[in-house]
Parts: C-alpha cells; structure tokens; sequence
C-alpha cells in the first residue's frame, strides 16, 4: 500500500513548473510528481498542488490511503480532473486499461474515501476518472452521509468502481456508496456501483441505511451505471431518489435487497422514485412508474459480471446521451438504440 507520509522531496514543489500540466502519482514514486519516472507516492499532496497551479492528476495502479485521523481519506479540489487506472508509461487517460491497471482508494474501514467540501461551478468542474472506491465508513463524528463518495455540484465519477462501503452507526446512514447533496449538476457516469452495505451495530442490530448504493437528495445525472447487489435496510432501497430533479439513463439496477434490524428480507424493490425525478431506457427489477421505455428485469437476464445475457429484451435498448464516456467498464463500445 503506498505511503501517504510527505516525501522531503516533494514539500518544497508547490511552486514547481509542470510543463506536462500533469502531476504523476505512484505507489512507487519518491520524487516530485514531473513524471512517472519522478512521479510522487503523495496523492493528497499532489492535489494540493494541481488545485494551485491547474493541473491533471495521473495515478498509477496500486492501493492509495488518507490520513487516519481525517473525517475523509481524500477531498475533491475544485477545478481538477483526476484519472487512475495508468500502468505508469502512458501519456494520456486514452491509453489506459483500466480493466488491467486497478487504481484503488481505500477508506481502511476508517473514514470516509472521497469528499467534496462545497458546491464547485461550470468552469471549474472536477471529474475522478478510473477509480476503485473501496472500505469507506463514518467516524462518530461526521454526518452519516456517503462513505464511499460524497458529491455536491459540478462533479463527476467517471468509469469508477464503488463497492464494499457500509456503516454500523445507530443513526439514519445515507449513502453507503455515493451521496448526491443538491448536485443538478452532477455526474456519475459509466460506474459500478456494489456491495455496499449496512452492518451490525453495538447491540448487534443492522442500522438504518437510505439509498446503500446511492442517495441523491436533490438533482443528479446518472448514465450508464450498474448498481447492483447493495443491503439497505429499514424500509429503504438501494437507489434512493426521492428528492427532485434527478435524472436516470441507461442503467442496470439489479440484485438489491432490503432487510430488517434482525437481517431479515423486506420488500426486494430497488428503487424509489419521488418528485419530479425520472428514469429512462433502464433495466430496473421492479415495475417502474416514472420515466419511458424502461424494463422489468429478472435473473436470467444477466451474467455474474451484472453483463447481460444474449437474448435480453434490454440489449441495444439504450438512448443517446452525450456522454463523457463512449466505452463501458469493460473496453467495449456502448451500443445506443
């Protein structure tokens, strides 16, 4: 796992000049950040730095923490886009395999992973391209809100991997793997969201969790996700979009459940729906009434990868959407209907 402590050789860079516009991340990294051959192992540092001087962070595969004592390992600086899944010799995110090369931020079972701490603006949008967001929870002092990513306005998760985030605390926990706050300009695009879950308190009871893969309490735009096998609990379902003004396309929620205090199954709906928000063209395992052209989907639809099966009434079903992303986690094209 890399070494989140200062390197000397970086403390004294902040006014370097990054000819590239690129600071190079890397778990094998001990210099200040110019190359992949100097490339720095500080990941917070290095964002520190992109946000003064407005740079593209590139970090290679590898595993990647936060200060312990930090509510969250790692916070969204505004203005920056941020990409992982480099084998470290590329020089652009386009050459990139990132079914090959996992770049994976971990919260250690600790903290939150990711935060953005105000709402950012159309010119200084932020995106967080090719990433595994892992082991996210809360400390007893934060506010129970998305272990994995917490999310406000002019953001976007980009071909990410979200998955193993929960929480034990007795309070009302929202989600588990991403939280949406007021964001109608948010994006999350092209992930995998999964396995995020609740767990057992102090008095062995399973918390209360809303949305344990995904909460948007007020605007969202999600494309082409799969969110899938998440355990809410208390009544609640694994895609929460019960506030207003978010906007589903092309995506598979699939393989949810919802449990009781005790652990045992409750109504096995995926999604709810309120306000003014909409899904469409989506594979959904329930009956959805808000939106268009969306199907009811069962087992026999997908493969274990959450792929679909030749034969699914969903395939080439999508709609066009300009999107930041023409490919699927896999490397393939997406096929538009």
């Amino acid at each position: 796992m890399a070494s989140l402590s200062i390197p000397q050789v970086i403390a004294g860079v902040a006014n370097k000049d990054y000819k590239e516009g690129v600071i190079y991340v890397s778990p094998k990294g001990s210099s200040d950040g110019t190359s992949w051959e100097n490339a720095t192992d500080n990941l917070n540092e290095a964002l520190k730095i992109a946000e003064k001087q407005s740079l593209d962070v590139y970090v290679s595969s590898g595993t990647f923490s936060g200060n312990k004592d930090s509510l969250s390992a790692f916070v969204i600086p505004e203005g920056v886009n941020v990409y992982g899944g480099f084998a470290g010799t590329e020089s652009s995110p386009k050459e990139r395999n990132l079914n090959k090369n996992k770049t994976i931020l971990s919260g250690q079972n600790l903290q939150r992973v990711l935060y953005q701490p105000k709402d950012f603006t159309d010119t200084t949008f932020s995106i967080w391209d090719g990433f595994v967001i892992e082991k996210g929870t809360f400390k007893e002092d934060d506010e129970y809100r998305g272990a994995g990513v917490y999310m406000r306005d002019y953001s976007a998760l980009v071909n990410c991997e979200i998955r193993n985030n929960s929480s034990s605390y007795d309070d009302y926990n929202y989600g588990l793997g991403v939280y949406v706050d007021e964001a109608r300009h948010s994006i999350l695009e092209n992930c995998l969201i999964h396995h995020n879950t609740t767990a057992k308190d102090e008095n062995d009871e399973y918390v209360t969790v809303y949305g344990s893969g995904i909460y948007c309490y007020y605007g969202s735009n999600i494309i082409n996700c799969t969110i899938a096998d998440n355990v809410s609990s208390s009544g609640d379902y694994a895609v929460d979009l019960s506030g207003s003004h978010n906007e589903m396309y092309n995506t598979i929620v699939y393989g949810n459940k919802n449990i009781n205090y005790l652990g045992e199954p409750r109504e096995t709906k995926s999604i709810t729906i309120g306000g003014s928000s909409n899904v469409h063209h989506c594979a959904i395992e329930c009956v959805i009434e808000h939106g268009n052209n969306n199907y009811n989907v069962q087992s026999s639809d997908f493969n274990e990868d959450y792929s679909l099966k030749q034969g699914s009434v969903c395939l080439d079903m999508s709609t066009t959407y300009e999107a930041l992303s023409t490919i699927d986690l896999k490397g393939n094209k997406r096929v538009q209907g």
